[in-house]
């Protein structure tokens, strides 16, 4: 994938066991299903047995299969949305499961410190909720956002088709794949149909290493823009950065 420089798989395996750890840890009440999807085909023990001596009364699943089957030059949010595709459409847990379900997707190697919050205040009932971004550019947080069984089928089933990064072309912006941008452009119609909310109503925090060049989300100056973008969602919702 262009653009990223934390590749070492010993290094991401310890990340995703950080992140998954910490959402094991999440109350069930906010977080009772939890399935982690992997579509390198990578040894998953490690993460299983986590699974299995965390999960207490959730119900959990740790998945992986070799779903990277087209030339990495597709880009990051092709493989994304190939790899929710198939948990949505294929994997009988999740399928089965009534339209109106909601589910948040996360990034695995990244903390969303504030999910019970976020999940807690969400405006439900919604088709898609998540956060479109207009700084540095226009673009689609793919790190994390949720909708609804039913909505996933509406709006996103198939749309990784339209993502090639080989084929829509532009330039990278530090941190944002070209795919995101593709996929604000892609929805930015929806955003005024009921049941489809472009935008969260509380800041996410969001802990973990960047892919792009393994600095940490949380610092001291990150810290001071969380409560700016915090206090801004607030106060002049209408700017989206």
């Amino acid at each position: 994938v262009r653009g990223l420089e934390r590749a070492d798989p010993a290094l991401r395996l310890n990340d995703y066991l950080q992140a998954f750890e910490f959402y094991l840890k999440v109350p069930s009440e906010f977080l009772g299903r939890i399935v982690f999807a992997d579509n390198s085909n990578s040894d998953v023990t490690a993460l299983q047995e986590l699974a299995d001596r965390l999960g207490g009364d959730k119900e959990v699943h740790v998945l992986s299969f070799d779903g990277l089957d087209h030339p990495s030059s597709y880009g990051r949010g092709y493989g994304e949305l190939k790899l929710m595709d198939r948990i949505i459409d294929e994997f009988e847990p999740i399928a089965k499961l009534p339209p109106e379900t909601i589910v948040w997707k996360g990034t695995g190697r990244y903390k969303l410190l504030n999910i019970a919050s976020m999940i807690r205040r969400a405006p439900e009932p919604y088709d898609l909720y998540c956060d479109q971004r207009i700084w540095p550019v226009h673009w689609f947080d793919m790190r994390f956002f949720s909708f609804s069984i039913g909505g996933y089928r509406r709006l996103l089933r198939g749309r990784y088709r339209e993502l090639r990064e080989d084929v829509v072309g532009g330039t990278q912006d530090p941190g944002i794949s070209i795919s995101e941008i593709e996929l604000r452009k892609i929805l930015e119609p929806k955003f005024t149909e009921k049941g489809v909310i472009p935008r969260f109503n509380t800041e996410p925090l969001v802990s973990g290493l960047k892919s792009a060049d393994s600095s940490p989300y949380i610092t001291r100056k990150s810290r001071v823009k969380f409560w700016m973008r915090k206090t801004a969602r607030v106060l002049a919702p209408g700017i989206w950065v």
